[in-house]
This record gives structure tokens, sequence and C-alpha cells, in this order.
């Protein structure tokens, strides 16, 4: 174990593109190089070597579950899951019961049936998070899911949501962001939950073009209010230099008729696909971002025309390259840094490896790469990077995903489009800290099924003293130096009493080291990706 330390500077790298250091983390790094900036950048290369990575062994631990939904069209989800929940909601009407008991196992097993989805989704999410070894892949996963947030667990979005997980965001995540745009626009659960569904020429519904703006592209930074247009000013290169509430109305207008096809007003078919209704869609001229959109274009090319307009503007590219950085630098990330970066973005606009690109650009920078950098671990990465840690053969029971839902941050779970926070003050409320450390203390003492720790096998039959128990267990938990005054009072609770360099009863060596790990968890060095 003594050769499996990092340096400060390397923990601190791995820890903001990982779900957390382990052992096997560890010695694929250091088997890379001599410097650490050597094995740094050959790292990163192969963690975006695939356009679409997957692991045989994760995979295959998935299959196992035996989720069938997970690989089933969103033609068959939504009549074996959707479909069939309705018609046993019209056949509960008809039957009139009044038993409530009765009332609350229909109600419950019709909930169960269209949330499956998501509810498998979300255990091999965690299978993947916490195992998989191609783990950039999995943080861009996440950060995709949390720009393009869904609320998955509702009746009308939660096939949905594992299709714009399966099929776009996994496989996109490291290519062109207009080309994942577009299809993400096109998702129906997308479509039911900004209210685009029902967008229509005459009364447009402006919901998803407001999201669309605010969150998903140019943000809320490029937001002018309800300036008239004519009076919005150029940047340098043309472009107007942000949107007012007209460009939104007007982008309404473009994604009318992007519709979902549920069999209902005036569409026949009933499969829960994108489908472009072209009644709905109001043909005439537009203007959005200072740019004319034509009347009677071809189908959809009003729409896309918007998607163009919003991708190629340089408040986009800092909108997200701001995003980038608060996620994997900082909370508050160096504008130098954001404007390089956005410019670099920009200029690879037609890239179909953009993302990738820019991605190693800025793991790459020298901001990226100062030590000082930290991020306050949310809750999903507070338990993966647990679980990683602690050797455990993990499967996600269920009472493993309710713990992790009380923290208030569950996969797929937000509610609003924003997507969960980025920065430490959600996460640091009272509250929540006590519910990560309550989740994390059953997990040491395997009072949850599916996640027993391993950390003390290799103790046995091994003779300890208080330092050396807490040198020991603190090299398997942080991989790095730790803080010497830190390192004694652990050595002290160790002790009981004892001398600290005194060999501890062999009965008690166990119940100490778990003790330890304890400690070590709740300790705020353990709450921060550094």
């Amino acid at each position: 174990m003594e050769n499996l330390l990092l340096s400060g500077a390397a923990h601190s790298w791995l820890s903001r593109v990982t779900y957390g250091v382990n052992e096997s983390l560890v010695r694929n790094f250091l088997s890379l190089g001599k410097t650490d900036l050597e094995r740094w950048k050959k790292y990163i290369a192969l963690q975006l070597s695939q356009a679409h990575p997957k692991d045989e062994a994760v995979e295959n631990k998935v299959a196992k579950l035996n989720l069938k939904v997970l690989d089933r069209s969103l033609l068959d989800l939504w009549r074996e899951q959707y479909l069939s929940a309705r018609a046993m909601r019209v056949m509960a009407r008809e039957k009139q019961t009044k038993d409530k008991e009765e009332i609350r196992a229909a109600s419950k097993e019709r909930r169960n049936l269209e949330l499956e989805p998501v509810l498998a989704l979300e255990t091999a999410s965690w299978i993947r998070i916490v195992e998989s070894p191609w783990q950039l892949h999995e943080r861009l996963v996440e950060f995709w899911q949390d720009h393009f947030n869904i609320f998955g667990f509702e009746r009308r979005t939660a096939s949905g949501t594992l299709v714009l997980n399966r099929d776009t965001i996994r496989p996109l995540s490291f290519g062109n962001f207009r080309v994942l745009l577009g299809e993400v626009c096109r998702n129906p659960a997308m479509l039911y939950y900004l209210d685009n569904a029902y967008n229509q020429s005459g009364n447009p519904n402006e919901n998803f073009a407001r999201e669309l703006f605010e969150l998903h592209t140019l943000g809320a930074e490029n937001y002018l209010g309800t300036l008239d247009r004519e009076r919005v000013t150029n940047n340098a290169n043309g472009t107007v230099v942000g949107y007012v509430d007209g460009d939104v109305y007007e982008a309404a207008r473009a994604f009318t008729g992007w519709r979902v096809a549920d069999g209902s007003y005036g569409i026949e078919k009933n499969s829960g696909e994108f489908v472009y209704h072209e009644p709905w869609h109001d043909r005439f001229q537009k203007i959005v971002l200072g740019q004319k959109i034509p009347e009677h274009q071809a189908p959809m090319k009003d729409g896309n025309d918007v998607l163009n307009f919003l991708c190629a503007h340089p408040g986009t590219a800092k909108h997200l390259m701001r995003k980038f950085c608060r996620r994997f630098v900082s909370d508050n990330p160096p504008e130098k840094l954001v404007a390089r970066l956005a410019e670099f973005w920009l200029a690879r606009t037609d890239s179909p490896t953009q993302i990738k690109e820019t991605l190693f650009e800025l793991f790459c920078a020298p901001e990226f790469l100062e030590e000082k950098n930290a991020k306050f671990k949310r809750p999903v990465d507070f338990f993966a990077s647990l679980l990683r840690l602690m050797g455990s053969d993990f499967s996600p029971s269920e009472k493993f995903i309710q713990a992790t839902q009380r923290s208030g941050h569950s996969l797929f779970g937000w509610k609003t489009p924003d997507g969960p926070p980025d920065t430490a003050a959600t996460w640091q409320s009272p509250q929540s800290l006590i519910d990560r450390w309550k989740t994390a203390q059953q997990i040491i003492k395997q009072e949850i099924p599916g996640c027993e720790i391993q950390l003390t096998e290799s103790l046995k039959g091994k003779e300890f003293s208080p330092e050396t128990l807490v040198a020991q267990i603190t090299r398997a938990l942080f991989f790095k130096d730790v803080d010497k005054d830190f390192m004694r009072i652990l050595a002290t609770f160790a002790a009981g009493g004892r001398r600290l360099d005194a060999p501890l009863p062999a009965e008690l060596v166990n119940e100490r080291a778990l003790m330890v790990a304890e400690l070590c968890i709740l300790s705020p060095d353990f709450q921060v990706r550094s």
C-alpha cells in the first residue's frame, strides 16, 4: 500500500473527473508514466479515446439484474408501460370499487408499471457510476443529464427519460453539441416535460423555448429582459449581444407542431414517438436573435434554424464553458479560462468531436491543474466515492436507492428544469449533511443490503498499534498524505487510552478500524473532490 499514494495534485485531478479515487484507479494511473503530468495527459486521452465506451464486466452485471425494460424500444415502452397502465386506470374507473385497500393496491401496481423504465435506469446508472472504469464518460453522462434535466418519475416522462439516456446522452456525450441538442429537442419526455407537445399555431406555449434559451444554450446571463428587439446591439462578430422576451416568443412559434404521437388532437398514431404535426405549425415569418426565418419553409426547418442560431452564438459557448468549469474546476471558475474555452468551442462548432476536444483542452489547462481547486461533493458524488473506496460487491438495493433519494439528490428525480445545483451551498445544509452521514454509517455497519464492505479484510491476523492502524486505514481511504494533526486525533481515538505505539488487542482491531473509517468518511476532507 505504501507505493499507492498519489501526490496532492494528481489526487485533485482524478477526484474531479471521476466518482472517487480507489486502488484500481491509482494503480492504473501510476502505470502510465514517470511524472504526474505525463500520466495525467495519457489518462485523459485514454478516457476520451472511445465515443461511447462500455465495460463488458459492468454491462454483464447490469444484464444479470434482468431489467428487461432497459433494452426495449420507445414504441415497446410506450405500449407495455404507459398504455398498459392507462388501460388499467380505465378499468379501475369502470369497476367503481369502494374497497380502499384494493384501490391503493391497484394504484401502486399502475405506478410501478409506468415508472419501471426510470427505476431500472436509476439502478443501472448507479452500477455504472460506481464500477465503470470509464469514469469520465459517466461524469459526462451525468453532466448532460443535469443540463437537459427532466423529472423522470412521471408517467409521461419515464419511458422517454430512459430512451434519452440510452440512445442520446450516452452515445453523444463526447460528440457535437448541435447534434446532441437536436436529439434532445425531439425526445418525447422533453416535449412533455416542457409542454412543447401542446405548442400550436395561434396558441403558442413558450415554456420549451424559454428553457431552451435560458438553460440549454444562451443562459440567463445573456437575457436582456423585455427590451425591444430593435434596441438590442450586436457583438463585434455581428451577432446580437443577448436575447429578449421577443426572441423567446418567436422561437416558440418556430417549434409549433413538434409533438408526441400519442393519439390526441388530430394525431392518429399512438406510438409515443416524436412527430412533426404540420397542421399545428405556424408557417409565417419569424425573427429570432436578429435573424429572419422565412415563411413556408420545409418541415421542421424553422425549429432547426433556431437551434443553429443558438449553437453558433458566443453566449451559448460561454454559458456551456462556465458550466463545464463549474463542474470540473471550482464553484467560481476563472473568467479567463471560461473565455478561452468558449473561443476554442466556437472554433469547433461543426466538429463531430467538439465536446471531446474541448474537454481535453480544459483538463490540460493550467487553471484546472492548480492543486488548490476543490469541489464539494453532491450526495451522488459522496455515495459513489464511498462505495468505490470500500471495495464492496455493490448491488443497488431498494434500501440504498431510498437512502440516496432522502439526500435530496436522486438520479433523474430533480423536479425543476434547471437540474440539481452544482455549487456547494445547496448541499451544505445541516439536514443534507446529516442525511448523507447517516447513510454512510449504515453502509459501514453493513446495514444496507448490496453495500457490504470489505474494508477490514486485509487486517485479519495482523498486529497493529493505533498509529499503524490509522496509517493503514487513511491510505486505503484517501490514497494521499493526510494531515498529521488529523492522523494523531484518529490514533488517539483508536487507542482508547492506550499508548499510540502499543499493539492493540487482536479482538479490537476490526472494531477500531471501522470506527476510524467512519470518522474519516465524516471528516471535512472526505466531503470534497480535491
